[in-house]
């Protein structure tokens, strides 16, 4: 993951992968046993599932040049190196890009097969790029297209890497969920540029792609190459309340870096209390706190937030003003 600091912010740019699969991918098999891989010579369409299963022995099916260099497959395609035994029955793996795919068992020396992934159907709409740029908890998601035919929509779609899992279990369990949309030009051949911004994520590791839909229901998926990571905050920050002034609804953003009992608590200028927004154990990361005022003045407020941990204790007051 490749950062860059821009807007003084740390800025996390992901580029994309080609048609990851399409609505119409299939399903196919390669047993692997003592010596072979049947069938050793498979032709597929980009986009279809290869699923290894075992018959008998103990086996490592490799398509990585860094683990065998005599193995290779297509610019943009995933690495994969797995074992296929008695304990670990099956992989799966998508051949997302179009091209050769020569993989091989690295436990017995000549034992090969070859994934030809056709470029089937011309695809409806073809993507010169797709980035992720990362500022603290925000995802904004760039992509461009170089024609479209038939377009109607793209679907944004979002998952979160649970600890321990990797990107390629991630992206063959297919746990996404919708998280926006974004209608398309329908047909042009000129290029045209789309941007979907992912706003007030927790901290974690997430994975992105679109699912693009034509007018007859049609649909492939493009993947963003790489997992996002949003960091846990290094500093506890507290922003000015948006929107400020307000009338009655105003939210206060904080950031935390360590577990620890948080408070918020709403003051008026005299310093008399006016209403608790938080009094709880919280865990590090990004959080936010609403304030309803409308049972209230119009005046100035006063609003402190809190944290106390074993790492440090920390408090900051900031103003507000409500205008009725």
């Amino acid at each position: 993951m490749k950062k860059v600091t821009t807007f003084f912010a740390f800025i996390c740019m992901v580029s994309f992968l080609s048609p990851f699969y399409n609505a119409n991918a299939g399903t196919h098999t390669i047993s692997v046993g003592n010596n072979y891989f049947n069938p050793s010579a498979l032709s597929v369409e980009a986009g279809d599932t290869i699923v290894f299963i075992y018959t008998e022995g103990n086996h490592t099916t490799t398509c990585s040049p860094t683990v065998n260099p005599n193995t290779s497959h297509p610019v943009g395609a995933a690495d994969w190196n797995a074992p296929i035994n008695s304990t670990h029955t099956s992989f799966t793996y998508i051949a997302s890009v179009t091209g050769i795919y020569h993989y091989a068992c690295n436990l017995t020396p000549g034992m090969s097969g070859t994934i030809d992934a056709g470029t089937g159907n011309p695809l409806p709409v073809e993507l010169d790029n797709f980035v992720a740029t990362t500022i603290k908890n925000e995802v904004i998601l760039d992509w461009a297209t170089i024609h479209e035919i038939n377009n109607d929509r793209f679907e944004i779609q979002r998952a979160e890497l649970n600890s321990g899992q990797n990107f390629l279990e991630l992206v063959t369990s297919g746990n996404y969920e919708v998280i926006g949309y974004q209608l398309s030009q329908g047909n042009s051949n000129n290029t045209q540029v789309y941007r979907f911004n992912d706003k007030d994520l927790d901290a974690g590791r997430y994975s992105y792609r679109l699912k693009q839909i034509d007018h007859n229901g049609n649909f492939t998926y493009f993947l963003l190459n790489s997992e996002i990571i949003v960091e846990i905050p290094k500093k506890l920050t507290v922003k000015q309340n948006y929107p400020n002034p307000f009338n009655p609804f105003t939210s206060i953003s904080y950031e935390i870096p360590s577990d620890g009992l948080v408070k918020v608590t709403v003051y008026d200028n005299l310093g008399k209390e006016v209403t608790s927004l938080v009094n709880e154990f919280m865990s590090a990361g990004y959080h936010r706190a609403d304030f309803n005022a409308a049972g209230l003045s119009s005046g100035l407020y006063f609003y402190k937030v809190s944290l106390t941990s074993s790492k440090q204790n920390f408090e900051k007051v900031m103003k507000m003003m409500l205008v009725k």
